[in-house]
């Protein structure tokens, strides 16, 4: 999937002009572009911490208006603080419905508060981090706001610089409104085609896992490399530790890549492993 910015606060609203409830799904969202979900006021949103705060994974957050909580039904898995829906009794059996009891003490929080409040099989130390990532980015890094100022800069520049050496281009679209986040999409010099140094159809897929295994044993790092429209891509995520320079070498590495994918090299060592 394209690392670009959607214009979700323009769909979240027009879900709101019809009607119809609205989910974000921000997995990239927290730690990477600003969120005010009081001004947005989504039905529902979730987002990953680990991908841009910089917590371990397993992080993420559930935000859900209180208008909506009923709509949820249960954790994921469901756990103690499960209560089930109301049921009327049939006539066969009359009488008030059987209650779910709990071994755990009677909890003074919201229905909705109290279901994600314990659940047995969740490692809660991975959110103990969180207070302390924030006040890292926030000490240490001088706030949310120059970090995502720097990566979104490094991300334009990045990928300018890294289009140029590869010879080709940046996803964009013609308001440039999806090149504002902290994700560059450059296209690979690489066509599908039965023409000399192009890529049969069938074998699109095994380029892709070559170029990533290559840039793992060769360069310990990974390129996330994606067809998208037939074409082949390359997205960065312009983290706060790199800078235009670490974009440039990763653009220098898939050049080399791309050239050997068109003199036919992966045939040999793609069939071999």
């Amino acid at each position: 999937m394209p690392g670009v910015r959607l214009p979700f606060e323009r769909l979240i609203a027009k879900c709101k002009e019809l009607n119809v409830l609205s989910m974000v799904d921000g997995a990239h969202g927290i730690g990477h572009i600003p969120l005010d979900l009081g001004t947005l006021k989504p039905d529902f949103f979730v987002s990953n911490l680990h991908k841009w705060l910089f917590v371990p994974r397993g992080v993420c957050v559930l935000h859900v208006p209180v208008a909506n909580q009923h709509l949820i039904r249960s954790a994921l898995p469901t756990s103690w603080g499960f209560v089930p829906a109301p049921k009327t009794q049939p006539s066969s059996h009359p009488g008030k419905p059987k209650e779910i009891t709990s071994p755990l003490p009677a909890s003074t929080q919201t229905p909705f508060v109290a279901m994600f409040d314990f659940v047995g099989t969740i490692d809660n130390t991975n959110y103990l981090c969180v207070s302390s990532a924030l006040s890292f980015r926030s000490t240490i890094c001088d706030g949310e706001d120059k970090i995502m100022s720097y990566c979104i800069q490094l991300a334009l520049e990045g990928g300018d610089r890294a289009a140029q050496i590869l010879g080709t281009e940046v996803m964009d679209n013609s308001t440039h409104t999806i090149r504002n986040c902290a994700f560059a999409m450059i296209r690979l010099p690489i066509e599908i085609g039965v023409e000399k140094g192009m890529v049969k159809d069938e074998n699109k897929t095994a380029v892709g896992l070559w170029i990533g295994r290559q840039g793992a044993e060769e360069w310990h790092t990974f390129f996330a490399v994606g067809l998208y429209k037939e074409q082949w891509w390359w997205r960065v995520s312009a983290q706060i530790y790199l800078e235009v320079a670490d974009v440039e070498w990763g653009a220098t590495k898939l050049k080399e890549l791309c050239e050997r994918v068109s003199s036919g090299e992966w045939l040999t060592e793609g069939k071999a492993k």
